[in-house]
């Protein structure tokens, strides 16, 4: 069985790489970018927290982890099935995912504020 932070850091992944999409669109355009920055975040944590629900119904008695149905949630039992470690896996891609979107807003700061004309004085 799968360490719980392999099962979160594959569902940060799987949010990320859907919500840099409207990211790079943004970027790419010209366009603002605090909304899809918004949309990618909020899809990284929801994706997180729902690869993990097996985990959680688990702790109160609803035990469906080792069933098939439970791959609907980013692969969890096809994760379990392959490795029973993943807690250093899972940290170090969860820590690098976290880093990776604090780049990106700090960059689209940066980018902001170098578009951002000069007041007069």
């Amino acid at each position: 069985m799968a360490d719980a932070n392999l099962h979160l850091a594959a569902g940060l992944a799987v949010g990320s790489a859907i919500g840099i999409v409207p990211v790079a669109r943004a970027w790419l355009g010209g366009r603002p970018l605090a909304r899809p920055i918004g949309i990618m975040i909020v899809a990284t944590c929801a994706l997180g927290v729902w690869s993990i629900m097996p985990n959680l119904v688990g702790k109160v008695g609803i035990h469906i982890a080792g069933h098939r149905i439970a791959d609907v949630f980013v692969l969890h039992t096809s994760l379990d099935r392959k490795t029973d470690a993943g807690l250093l896996v899972g940290e170090v891609v969860i820590a690098a995912i976290m880093v990776a979107q604090y780049a990106i807003v700090i960059a689209a700061v940066v980018r902001a504020r170098r578009r951002r004309k000069p007041r007069p004085t």
